[in-house]
């Protein structure tokens, strides 16, 4: 978003009448327009000084102090208080260290005066150790201070925007629904930032936003009156984007991430005692068991055997991780054995966050996730019997990936409950807030991901990162169980759900008396690519063949190639164009045997190559 947007609202608000006579930051930086005209000018005029406190203009400290004595007497007291005044300050110097021109030495200048200031001030509150328990910090990042600044001032300013978008004309209101996007936008970097030691300094700006949006009445206001469904789930793509063009060293996209451990214990605890017969969930209560076993236990004493900070907490771990991967298909489940594989990624992912969470291992994050992938690879190996092998796996190593792998599961998990959520709900009147609490977390993890990360799109449907934890149908949507559990299905989702056809990939059977015409296949291909023939690196297109499925073929074939049917034409049949069923062993061995040609066809052809052969050999020994 341009930051002329930001310009044009801040001079709308500034333009406000009302808002000069209400605002305690306009009125408040008023005050402190004198302390300091120009920095950079006063700077160079106090460091030639000997001593620059014979100077006025020198005397930062103590104008900041009458400015702000002047201030708590003219401000409204009763609205402002010490805790507001002190934060309006810090905006204030941050602005005023932009004014430096990015001199390290004018910047320091400033914030030694304003140091000086602070700790006289009633803004310090002293510690044991009579230091200030709020401390100046001394940021000379001005993009960073800039955008703190400015997120600040979007809140402060927000009971005038929302008041102003239900009554202004289109253009102005126009420029504020921008203006409101845009710090959205803003907040969302922010709130991702990987840095941890960055991410603290935004701290302050982040709770307040977090509080000022806390009820969701506010967002579905901003929602309707902007006319912007998907608010809190917008991703800065335009601004990763272009950053991402000019930093080719940024290969990670980052994700919305919001805080919601706290919801979802409350969410997935009222659901415990609703869910226990779901297979999904018995699945996941096997892998919670643990079990005595000495061989497991050596291997991962010996695997640990390096006393570390988490060493004792890996080890319980370790040996319910190898228990289950040499369990994972003698469980008694009705789970197949693509989905257990899937199940016990998701509950090792899960495992491996609650005890970093837990037990606060946050300084060995990427540590704890290298010892468990090294884990698996060394002493989690399969069975020479095993039909399929099962890894978990991490790319970044770090708690952004520990969350998102977690929602993953929880998403997941819904979709399988979906069924039996649905069914449920609307005849379960005991548990309606367990079911409400479950539901509003789970809307959060849909819109972030279907919405905010780009997982659906309408014309490809799911992106293939998202197909193993993610449907996008709109019947599956959460917003409908919640209509219904309010009493009011909204119909649009129940008549998709009615005319939905089941889907069938490649040549699964027709069940439950459903015609062909009933469902939708999906058939694979192979594609290969083709090369420029003067340029053998060049792809020059892509070539694509799908087969007809196995029913389908062996109906021709049989036609055919029958000896009884008079009408049959006689063909020559290639045996590469038989489709083979790679889910049968026996059907790939014997593909060569399955010979099509009719036999006079191939007593002729044998002929033919003996006489060849005579020939050829004739010719030569002559």
């Amino acid at each position: 978003m341009s930051e002329d947007t930001v310009d044009q609202a801040l001079k709308l608000l500034e333009e406000d009448s009302t808002l000069k006579e209400n605002s305690n930051l306009l009125k408040f930086n008023e005050k402190f327009s004198d302390v300091i005209n120009n920095v950079y000018d006063t700077y160079k005029t106090c460091s030639n000084l000997r001593d620059d406190r014979d100077k006025d203009i020198c005397k930062i400290d103590e104008k900041i102090k009458q400015s702000l004595s002047k201030s708590v007497k003219e401000v409204n007291p009763v609205v402002i208080d010490n805790r507001k005044q002190c934060e309006y300050l810090l905006y204030w110097i941050s602005d005023k260290i932009g004014e430096c021109k990015n001199n390290i030495s004018c910047m320091v200048w400033l914030y030694k005066k304003f140091d000086s200031f602070w700790k006289g001030s009633s803004c310090c509150e002293k510690n044991d150790k009579d230091e200030c328990k709020e401390k100046v910090v001394k940021e000379i990042d001005m993009e960073l201070l800039k955008k703190k600044k400015g997120l600040y001032i979007f809140l402060e300013y927000y009971n005038k925007i929302k008041n102003i978008l239900k009554e202004v004309i289109h253009e102005e209101k126009n420029t504020y629904c921008k203006y409101v996007k845009h710090m959205f936008d803003l907040y969302y970097f922010m709130d991702n930032e990987v840095n941890v030691h960055i991410r603290k300094k935004y701290e302050k700006e982040l709770k307040y936003f977090q509080q000022t949006f806390k009820d969701s009445d506010e967002l579905s206001n901003l929602k309707t009156e902007c006319n912007y469904s998907h608010l809190y789930a917008t991703l800065h793509r335009e601004e990763y984007n272009r950053n991402l063009s000019l930093q080719s060293n940024e290969e990670r996209f980052m994700p919305i991430t919001v805080d919601v451990s706290e919801s979802r214990e409350r969410a997935l605890g009222g659901m415990d005692s609703i869910l226990t017969d779901e297979p999904t969930y018995k699945l996941y209560k096997e892998f919670d068991k643990e079990e005595d076993d000495t061989k497991i236990k050596e291997y991962c004493e010996k695997h640990f055997t390096e006393k570390k900070a988490y060493s004792e907490e890996s080890i319980k771990l370790c040996k319910n991780i190898v228990k289950n991967f040499n369990k994972l298909y003698e469980f008694e489940s009705t789970i197949k054995s693509g989905e257990r594989c899937l199940h016990y990624q998701n509950w090792v992912y899960r495992e491996i966050r609650k005890m970093i969470i837990t037990k606060s291992y946050y300084g060995y994050i990427e540590d704890i996730i290298k010892d468990f992938l090294d884990l698996q690879n060394k002493k989690i190996t399969p069975k020479s019997d095993t039909k399929a092998f099962c890894h978990y796996y991490y790319i970044f190593k770090d708690l952004i990936e520990l969350n998102v792998k977690l929602e993953e599961k929880d998403l997941h998990d819904y979709f399988k409950y979906y069924a039996s959520l649905e069914k449920q709900i609307s005849r379960d009147t005991t548990n309606k807030e367990k079911y409400r609490d479950y539901l509003n977390y789970i809307s959060i993890l849909y819109i972030r991901h279907k919405d905010g990360w780009g997982c659906c799109d309408e014309s490809y449907g799911v992106d293939p990162l998202c197909r193993h934890y993610l449907k996008c149908e709109d019947e599956y949507n959460p917003s409908y169980l919640l209509s219904v559990l309010n009493g009011k299905p909204e119909e649009h989702y129940k008549q998709k759900k009615e005319n939905f056809p089941i889907v069938l990939y490649g040549e699964e059977q027709l069940r439950n008396k459903l015609k062909e015409e009933d469902v939708m296949r999906i058939q694979y291909g192979r594609c290969t690519n083709v090369y420029d023939p003067k340029d053998k690196k060049k792809i020059f297109g892509r070539r694509c063949d799908y087969r007809a499925s196995r029913d389908h073929f062996d109906k021709i074939h049989s036609n055919l190639t029958n000896p009884k049917n008079n009408d049959a034409p006689k063909v020559t049949i290639s045996i590469s164009s038989l489709p083979v069923n790679l889910n049968n062993p026996s059907d790939i061995s014997n593909t060569e045997a399955n010979e099509s040609n009719p036999s006079h066809f191939k007593i002729g052809t044998s002929v033919a190559l003996a006489l060849g052969g005579i020939f050829i050999s004739f010719l030569y020994y002559k």
